[in-house]
């Protein structure tokens, strides 16, 4: 025994058990905490709390209630998630717990307060277990990327009240690309019961347009509110919904808004208003610090009220429009989605960038298509807004247009004296194909010569940007990936700017390497043997 590190003067018995916490929160993202809690048992049990703090539940074979009921880190869990072949398929949109009580599992983790139902789960979620889920008193987090399951044959489906907890944040998606019916009647009549109940504690709420009630959101106040983002296609109840400014003025303490809204062929607007030059009488409140919004309008008014707290301005499409320029993308986006992408141009674009007096914007991202006001949307962005330090151009050629200047693009810029990652999207002519690199070998030449374009492009901006950057990341549609190749900056004593490729890099502070997922995956890839008969344009 004298030679136990635990029990000798000096051990880590000794030290402060506040000293000890903070070591296994360092140990626990690299994994290290696991070996550390195989040395003893009593390490073992000091560790549990932090090892057992978030369980993944991914059962691709049924829960056994015998196996479940003794393990000892339920208690332990914080944040559970399922993921999976959850629960057997009983038919096409029950799924089942396959004999295991799920009230009694959740009754095993007294100090849960976070659910997620990830989206490789499959299937729906029961109204019972949509009810256990909720009925958790220490629930404070509730994200669900599975849709309910709703059927007027459920007893009590449409009508039971339901008794929630104080949220503090709530998630509901649905895929991007989900086709018709993207909003059904259920999720839409469910989240208008859950949001009635939660105006006073919730603090995020993110939620499909699809099925968002914003008319009964704009009829009540939302003290806590601190993060709305909305995604989807509202063409549901369009013409009647109020104006997104009645819902977000009633959002005191509102730091991120996302709206992001997909242009369906019906609108009659081409562009997504906000604030309605005919709504008066609301304001943006001092707190706001981050804002997107999709097919940005220059008549809105909330672009002359941005406030001067304003940290991250993104004006962008969504879907990207990128996504337009292939026909195996446009098969889904407009003709089974019905969507199109009234991009803004230039001059437009300046006219918006010219509204907002936000000097402190530290992020910008705009994505638009040029026309002859080109020159002036670029020079006005350093001038503009002195202070970014990130910014993102996804800039389409006029119809026009076959020629791209990098270098008069970079001479614009320069005066962005704090810029450290720049990530731009030129839309170079003769770009390959995202799937041409699934033809024969001499695709994979186009491709490589596509690459060392954007080296080159990446090198130029590099020369006449300042000293501060660090990355320049250039857009590659492959295949169903759409990625920013990251080359970082490499500068040395007495040596010309160059720059690197860092294959390393899949992050840089909290923005990805991957941007928006396009509609075709990997399973609907066509086959090789399909090559030959497809279009690519």
């Amino acid at each position: 025994m004298q030679n136990n590190p635990m029990t000798r003067s000096g051990g880590l018995r000794d030290i402060d058990f506040d000293i000890l916490e903070k070591i296994f929160a360092l140990l626990c993202p690299g994994g290290n905490l696991g070996a550390l809690s195989l040395t003893c048992k009593w390490l073992r049990e000091a560790c549990k709390p932090y090892l057992f703090r978030c369980i993944r539940i991914g059962t691709h074979t049924p829960l056994e209630l015998k196996y479940l009921q003794h393990l000892t880190i339920w208690p332990h869990a914080r944040h559970l998630i399922f993921c999976g072949n959850l629960w057997a398929h009983r038919n096409a949109k029950y799924v089942d717990l396959s004999g295991v009580p799920f009230h009694k599992l959740l009754t095993w983790m007294d100090f849960l307060s976070s659910i997620t139902i990830d989206e490789e789960w499959g299937g729906c979620v029961s109204w019972d277990h949509l009810q256990s889920l909720l009925s958790l008193p220490g629930l404070r987090h509730f994200n669900f990327q599975a849709p309910p399951y709703y059927d007027d044959d459920v007893p009590g489906c449409n009508h039971e009240p339901l008794s929630l907890p104080p949220l503090a944040s709530l998630r509901f998606s649905i895929p991007d690309y989900r086709l018709h019916p993207r909003n059904v009647a259920g999720e839409t009549d469910l989240m208008a019961r859950l949001l009635q109940q939660l105006p006073s504690s919730l603090e995020t709420l993110a939620i499909p347009l699809d099925v968002a009630p914003l008319s009964s959101m704009a009829a009540v106040e939302w003290p806590r509110l601190k993060e709305l983002h909305l995604k989807g296609d509202h063409r549901q109840d369009m013409y009647n919904c109020p104006p997104m400014i009645t819902v977000i003025a009633h959002m005191p303490r509102l730091r991120s808004l996302s709206l992001l809204r997909a242009h369906g062929h019906a609108q009659d607007s081409p562009r997504h208003i906000v604030w309605p030059v005919n709504e008066t009488g609301y304001s943006l409140y001092q707190e706001l610090e981050r804002v997107t919004v999709s097919y940005p309008d220059p008549t809105d008014k909330i672009y002359s009220h941005m406030p001067s707290t304003l940290r991250k301005l993104s004006l962008r499409c969504w879907p990207r429009h990128y996504v337009h320029q292939h026909r195996h993308d446009r098969k889904i986006v407009e003709d089974g989605l019905g969507w199109m992408s009234p991009i803004i141009h230039s001059s437009e674009l300046y006219t918006i960038l010219h509204r907002c007096q936000t000097p402190k914007l530290e992020e910008l991202e705009i994505e638009y298509q040029e026309d002859a006001d080109d020159p002036s949307l670029l020079q006005t962005i350093p001038n503009h807004f002195p202070n970014l330090t990130v910014l993102t151009i996804i800039r389409y050629r006029g119809t026009d247009t076959s020629y791209v200047s990098v270098s008069q693009i970079a001479l614009a810029l320069s005066g962005l004296r704090s810029l450290r990652v720049l990530r731009i999207h030129l839309d170079f002519p003769g770009t390959p194909h995202p799937l041409s690199t699934m033809m024969p070998i001499k695709s994979y030449g186009l491709f490589k010569a596509h690459e060392e374009l954007l080296k080159c492009s990446a090198h130029t901006l590099a020369m006449s940007l300042p000293s501060s950057l660090r990355f320049v990341c250039c857009l590659l549609r492959e295949r169903w990936t759409n990625s920013w190749l990251p080359f970082r900056i490499i500068r040395k004593p007495g040596l010309p700017v160059n720059v690197e490729f860092d294959e390393d890099v899949t992050d840089i502070g909290d923005m990805s390497m991957l941007d928006d997922p396009g509609p075709l995956t990997d399973d609907q890839c066509p086959q090789y043997e399909s090559f030959p008969r497809f279009e690519f344009y």
